[in-house]
């Protein structure tokens, strides 16, 4: 392509009309655009919009030096149609397009009409980014256009500062808005609560079902075929039942499915996930779905402690947005970035800054429900919630939270907040935990089959902060936790519920590595399900390192293995290496398994290594053992139920000792004379294997030990060298072996 110069007032010229021509405006802005030689060597120049809609000669083409000045964005080349347009020239009324002449402007005798290949700069709606112009009137009339005209496939918005105010996205369809240069949108309204960029669907019809929807169902029955409803809407039946029998009273067993066919039984794709009868008040609501969006390359700001929100897609009526590249700032008090509810949504390679709504309920970076849908790669910080998956009002699947980083959330970095199955958290990081916020959490899981994997979750060294994992709602199955690294000032990294419910069913906490390094308040409780009975449950090859008190609290377990972990506990706070507490009255749990773990207690707050409550039948302790090299805890096992353990198997458990110390001063000893004192030792027993040392030289007297009564080890003194020994004081260490028979 040869680089030529072309006179406006004169564009006829040599070159041949396939050639092409780099064409530069004379504004300020010094735009440049490729056209055909064929576009400038039969175009009439025409000076601006104006001079186009009183332009003498209605045939031909034209080129359009500027929508109101010369290369302000809206230049381009239009050709004349004499066909009725009164239709396209309604739909655009800022003239970006269709532009009527005067002496027609209602367009029936004709309009000239914008040439483009899909794509039109928002500019020739009359937007400017100069940071000052009110550009709202811009915006609201090209997503008209572009929802009235099927042939408009991308809105440019060049680089500069446009102002908005309220936007309400008509039922756009195959649609790319994008940014060119990182072009910032700043919104500018004063309301509270407002919504920068908006969808929010009236319903097309509003049924009862006639018969009750039972979970696996994939249609629904009414009386009658509810009008006006189309293959591909989608239908949400809201309903007042709660979606768990017990517990959260605030989350509902609604539906949100897609229309695959229609008629007094409407057929869904997917299958129902719950059931609700036609007692539980259910009302089903159709919407027509805005389709295939992408907003990708631009910048959207909100006002500064503003409580508004920036992009909102609601009622699960949209399908196919995706969401780019974009940054997404609040900064401070503010609600929402970008909530989108539906079906195939992905936002992916966002930044998104300052939503906090310290006192809404809100304060949600990103946030997503329904089915099928993505978060991934995105970087949010200073967020109360940095990702918000799910609705309290339907159940949602197919979540997915990939590679984001949040960094200082005030309360949950990541949080599927309502029911929420078959979903999952992969990759994540999150930095500064509890830096600014001492309430902020990691991870918080409600609902079925979630997936906790490969993530990190760093607490800040400002605040001691709850935990890394809540596993939330009143039931939750089907958990994998596996792989991630847990540091810092964490109470409880890993912690259950307490809301009345069901227990835990296939929960699987594997090859996690947490680290409480050491902290006073941190790792109150490594791993806490001591409030939910466990069945079906894996624990197995984690790190509990650095405890303050507890290594696991669980509650009765049935069918559950624990295995292959390492322990250290009781750094700090008396504590056990596993305690598993008292199930449910009238409850009895069979078939735990605790093998080839190592225990390593920290200090001589630790107490025993594993201590079992009431309500736990058979027990199998296999290959376990005790680190001593700090501390020895009083005894591996101890059985605190009432009556004993019914059936209880040990073998091959190693380091099964305790050791205490104490300062001792030997009386001076004649020959053939001996001295005895007494260690106090918890849970030895007649039986038990004792031996002692002393920390000075002996000088020839001889030294043992033996377990006199319960709880109480004698060590005694005895010179037979043959002359007189006077000992100074020093430390008797004892060490107590159990004498333990398989049972």
């Amino acid at each position: 392509m040869s680089e030529q110069t072309w006179d406006k007032e004169h564009p006829f010229g040599t070159p041949g009309v396939e050639d092409w021509f780099l064409v530069q405006s004379a504004g300020a802005s010094r735009d440049t655009r490729i056209l055909k030689a064929s576009d400038l060597l039969f175009s009439k120049p025409v000076q601006n919009l104006a001079a186009l809609k009183s332009f003498s000669s209605l045939s031909g083409q034209v080129y359009l030096v500027g929508l109101y000045s010369d290369g302000d964005g809206g230049e381009g080349v239009f050709i004349w149609s004499d066909e009725d347009l009164s239709s396209e020239v309604t739909s655009d009324p800022r003239s970006a397009v269709y532009v009527p002449p005067n002496a027609d402007s209602t367009g029936a005798s004709g309009a000239w009409v914008r040439q483009h290949n899909g794509t039109v700069d928002i500019r020739c709606f009359g937007a400017v980014g100069d940071g000052v112009t009110n550009s709202t009137e811009s915006f609201q009339a090209a997503f008209d256009l572009f929802y009235a005209r099927s042939d408009l496939s991308a809105l440019l918005i060049p680089a500069g500062t446009y102002l908005s105010e309220e936007i309400v996205f008509p039922r756009l369809e195959n649609v790319e808005i994008v940014g060119e240069g990182y072009p910032v949108i700043r919104f500018i309204s004063e309301t509270e609560d407002a919504v920068m960029w908006e969808y929010s669907p009236s319903s097309v019809a509003i049924a009862t079902p006639s018969v009750d929807i039972n979970a696996g169902d994939d249609s629904i029955t009414f009386a009658e075929q509810p009008s006006n409803v189309q293959v591909g809407d989608i239908v949400y039946v809201a309903t007042d039942k709660n979606l768990y029998d017990t517990g959260n009273t605030d989350l509902k067993a609604g539906i949100l499915k897609e229309v695959v066919s229609v008629g007094a039984v409407v057929g869904l794709r997917g299958e129902s996930e719950t059931t609700i009868a036609t007692t539980d008040s259910p009302v089903a609501y159709f919407y027509r779905p805005l389709r295939n969006l992408t907003i990708s390359g631009i910048r959207f700001e909100l006002s500064e402690d503003a409580a508004q929100r920036l992009i909102e897609l609601q009622k699960g009526a949209s399908k196919g947005v995706l969401v780019k590249d974009c940054e997404v700032i609040g900064p401070g008090q503010n609600r929402v970035g970008i909530s989108i509810s539906g079906f195939d949504i992905r936002i992916t390679r966002c930044r998104v800054e300052g939503f906090l709504d310290d006192t809404g309920v809100m304060g949600y970076g990103l946030a997503h429900a329904g089915h099928r849908s993505r978060i991934d790669n995105c970087y949010i910080y200073g967020c109360k919630h940095g990702v918000v998956s799910g609705s309290n009002l339907r159940v949602s699947t197919d979540l997915h939270i990939i590679n984001n980083t949040v960094q200082d959330p005030q309360k949950e970095g990541l949080d599927f907040h309502g029911g929420c199955w078959h979903c999952s958290y992969v990759g994540n990081t999150i930095l500064d935990m509890g830096k600014s916020h001492a309430a902020a959490g990691g991870f918080s899981i409600k609902g079925h089959n979630i997936s906790v994997l490969h993530n990190r979750v760093y607490a800040a060294d400002d605040n001691l902060v709850s935990c890394a994992v809540f596993i939330g709602g009143p039931a939750s199955d089907n958990i994998r936790i596996i792989g991630n690294i847990f540091k810092g000032r964490i109470a409880y990294p890993i912690k259950g519920n307490t809301i009345d419910g069901d227990g835990y069913t296939n929960l699987e906490i594997k090859d996690n590595v947490i680290d409480c390094q050491g902290i006073a308040g941190a790792g109150v409780r490594g791993i806490d399900l001591s409030s939910k009975y466990l069945v079906n449950g894996v624990v197995s090859g984690n790190l509990l390192l650095g405890l303050d008190a507890h290594g696991m609290s669980l509650c009765s377990c049935e069918n559950t293995v624990i295995t292959n972990n390492l322990i250290e506990y009781g750094i700090i706070q008396a504590g056990r290496g596993i305690g598993v507490e008292t199930a449910p009255v009238g409850t009895v749990y069979k078939g735990l398994t605790i093998a080839n773990n190592v225990f390593k207690p920290m200090s001589t707050s630790a107490g025993g290594c594993v201590r079992i409550f009431n309500k736990q039948d058979e027990v199998i302790f296999i290959g376990n053992r005790q680190d001593t090299s700090i501390h020895t805890a009083y005894r591996l096992l101890q059985d605190s139920t009432t009556s004993g353990i019914p059936r209880l198997v040990q073998i091959g458990n190693i380091n099964d000792e305790l050791t205490e110390t104490v300062t001792y001063n030997p009386a001076s000893l004649a020959n053939g004379a001996s001295v005895a004192t007494t260690v106090s030792l918890l849970d030895v027993a007649l039986g038990d294997f004792a031996s002692a040392s002393f920390s000075l030289d002996l000088q020839g007297v001889s030294l043992s030990a033996y377990v006199s009564s319960a709880n109480t080890v004698t060590v005694r003194f005895t010179n037979n060298t043959g002359g007189t020994v006077d000992l100074a004081s020093g430390t008797i260490r004892v060490t107590v072996v159990k004498n333990r028979v398989a049972a």
